[in-house]
């Protein structure tokens, strides 16, 4: 029997996480691609582009939907 990976997206992934996790991410993503208040704004919407989601995948090692 195969095993089904749910998808989440980034959103709910983050969420999920505990607070030491989300900072990693956070330090991870906001320097580099992001300003603070974008990461922000964008996890709150779900509105990262593709290529954003892209990033989050080869960071955290997860597949999200948009």
């Amino acid at each position: 029997m195969e095993e089904i990976k749910k998808k989440l997206n980034f959103k709910a992934y983050y969420e999920s996480l505990s607070p030491e996790d989300k900072i990693t991410i956070r330090q991870l993503v906001v320097p580099a691609y992001m300003q603070y208040s974008t990461f922000y704004y964008k996890l709150d919407k779900n509105k990262f582009t593709e290529l954003e989601i892209e990033k989050l995948e080869m960071l955290t090692g997860e597949n999200f939907t948009k």
